[in-house]
């Protein structure tokens, strides 16, 4: 198929004009930088990204390639351009309450941020992740039509957020080198709208993937390159400074354990008063840091563990926690 008929096909189903022949051509040859459209096409097939922008021997290129490809894109990574009813109902809703207008798309999509953050520990992580997958395409898709609106480092922030949510729920399913590309792609927006907090909360999910392969050190340290990225008083510094705790300790390191812990402990009093206590995106606010009974227990002090478990029960297991 010829890259004219080829960059067609993904007009016709993506309902986008930006897709020229030549932008199929760089594409193929290694000259186009990652989009978000390729980036659900590598989490699909399996592949890394760059694999998709690398160029291709004409000699091993496989004459079905469109038909790799045709069957991702029906699957809804480039929904736009498939029928209504073939997508998630929250992208349906989406479609047709936006009606187009990139404002209240842009809200909507602020909404279901807010939503997920809350609901990606309740669901099922493949559930999660299904969902949150249709919902960061279509956002990518809203993205590219708003060069020319104010609220593009808005929608970029969003698109951010949603891949910070991506990563969890494919950590949660254990999906580690799925998890490791979508920190990658928040930490860009994170860059491009200039919301440094973001970039935390993805090195926070490697260094959490990195701790549950029982790499204390490697855990640990990028906990500490999470801690230059988000700034103090944020909740991704606080938790970021209680897991390189956690980490230093298990790595048997005593001095640094205890730094960090007085690192955690100042960071935690330098939240606000509305810090959110729940959700992906919150911390639980007790007497002492989050992971000081794990920490007190890996050094084995464990009394002091005990008393501090129970101290983060009195003040942290509420009923609606508890639920």
């Amino acid at each position: 198929m010829s890259q004219a008929a080829l960059a067609a096909k993904l007009r016709e189903l993506t309902g986008t004009a930006t897709v020229t022949a030549n932008y199929v051509y760089r594409w193929e040859t290694g000259r186009r930088t990652p989009d978000d459209w390729l980036v659900a096409l590598a989490l699909a097939l399996g592949v890394e990204v760059g694999d998709l922008c690398e160029p291709v021997p004409s000699s091993q290129r496989r004459p079905d390639r469109w038909e790799e490809v045709s069957d991702v894109l029906r699957r809804g990574f480039l929904a736009r351009g498939l029928a209504l009813t073939t997508l998630p109902a929250v992208v349906r809703a989406m479609d047709i309450i936006g009606d187009g207008h990139i404002g209240t798309l842009t809200d909507g999509l602020g909404e279901l941020v807010d939503h997920y953050a809350q609901a990606v520990p309740l669901l099922p992580p493949s559930t999660a992740y299904d969902e949150l997958l249709a919902v960061r395409s279509y956002a990518g898709s809203v993205l590219q039509r708003s060069n020319t609106t104010p609220r593009k480092t808005d929608l970029a922030l969003i698109c951010g957020w949603l891949s910070g949510l991506l990563a969890v729920a494919a950590h949660d399913m254990g999906e580690h080198s799925s998890a490791r590309l979508w920190c990658s792609d928040a930490e860009r927006y994170s860059e491009q709208a200039r919301h440094p907090e973001l970039a935390g909360w993805a090195y926070l999910t490697r260094a959490m993937i990195a701790h549950y392969q029982r790499l204390p050190r490697q855990s640990a340290a990028l906990a500490a390159k999470g801690l230059r990225k988000a700034p103090l008083g944020t909740v991704a510094h606080a938790r970021l400074a209680a897991h390189q705790m956690r980490a230093t300790t298990m790595a048997g390191d005593a001095d640094a354990s205890a730094e960090t812990r007085c690192h955690a402990a100042a960071a935690i009093k330098a939240l606000p008063t509305d810090a959110p206590t729940t959700g992906v995106y919150s911390i639980n606010l007790a007497e002492d840091p989050p992971y000081t009974a794990t920490s007190l227990l890996l050094a084995d002090q464990y009394w002091e563990a005990a008393a501090a478990t129970r101290r983060v029960i009195q003040s942290c297991y509420v009923n609606e926690s508890r639920q």
